[in-house]
């Protein structure tokens, strides 16, 4: 297997461990967490579309088949936009720190979903990798870590479902990007603009009052989170179009320990780092190891 998947992989997960960091900034300035992930989803359709018509033309879109389009939307509204709408909730509720690991039940989910409806293969050693995973989301849950002001066990929930949501989407890209010749700039791109239109009708119908931009600080923090979540979402696509689902999803689902380090650095006045919570962190990146290695 090409070094360049694990390369991009990792990239992406450093690149996804900044974006809560910048969101729970954003949202200490006014922003709700829908609004985060309105503003990400929004800027990554704009990037990958232009990206899109500038590099492959209008016949990119026209070329398009109806059974790939509707692989990719449908990845699209399952993993990024009901992905999206829980992690940054998540993010509000018990802090970037702890909805960045508790969205790294991402591989376990991935691999499951790949094992099912992929055929790849799970092994006696990748599922101790996967246990060792839930065990590091276990001492979570009890750290006592994450928002100084506290969180009820149940908010865990939202970070946690936004690893099921993520690695659904990422069981269904793969299986498009092996299954279609779509390029990567097109599945991104059909993706994100289904992500887009399935949370813009969620706030149309819903919360209709969010659909304005915050405050100027909030707005400023949303918008380079959008910028280094589009990053790490090319980067993310490019590893899925090299290789397996399990690892990819594995090696990207280290984001949470990035985000644990920047939580630490800047957040210090927002959220508690325990031990607890460095303990879980280890025992789900060695748990990512497990499945890398073997």
């Amino acid at each position: 297997m090409s070094i360049d998947i694990y390369i991009a992989a990792l990239a992406a997960a450093v690149v996804w461990g900044i974006d809560p960091v910048l969101s729970k900034r954003g949202m200490t300035h006014g922003g709700h967490a829908l609004q985060a992930a309105f503003a990400v989803i929004t800027i990554g359709t704009i990037i990958f579309w232009s990206a899109l018509l500038i590099t492959q033309g209008i016949d990119a879109i026209f070329s398009i088949s109806p059974r790939t389009a509707l692989i990719f939307l449908g990845g699209g509204i399952l993993g990024t936009t009901l992905g999206r709408i829980s992690f940054y909730t998540g993010i509000d509720k018990v802090g970037a720190s702890i909805a960045g690991i508790g969205a790294s039940t991402l591989p376990a989910f991935a691999a499951i979903l790949a094992l099912v409806f992929l055929s790849e293969p799970l092994s006696t050693i990748h599922s101790i990798g996967i246990f060792l995973v839930v065990v590091g989301l276990s001492l979570l849950a009890i750290s006592k870590g994450g928002n100084i002001s506290g969180w009820s066990f149940q908010d865990l929930v939202l970070p946690v479902f936004a690893g099921f949501a993520f690695g659904l989407g990422q069981v269904i890209r793969r299986f498009g990007l092996v299954e279609t010749p779509a390029t990567v700039l097109q599945a991104i791109a059909l993706n994100d603009a289904a992500a887009f239109l399935g949370l813009f009708l969620f706030l149309f119908f819903f919360r209709r009052d969010l659909l304005r931009l915050p405050s100027l600080p909030a707005t400023g923090y949303f918008a380079a989170a959008g910028i280094v979540s589009s990053l790490g979402l090319f980067l993310a696509f490019t590893a899925l179009n090299l290789g397996r689902v399990a690892i990819v999803s594995t090696l990207i689902s280290t984001a949470g320990l990035f985000t644990v380090l920047l939580s630490f650095l800047f957040l210090r006045d927002l959220e508690r780092i325990t031990k607890k919570m460095i303990t879980g962190a280890i025992f789900i990146a060695f748990g990512a190891g497990i499945v890398i290695y073997f």
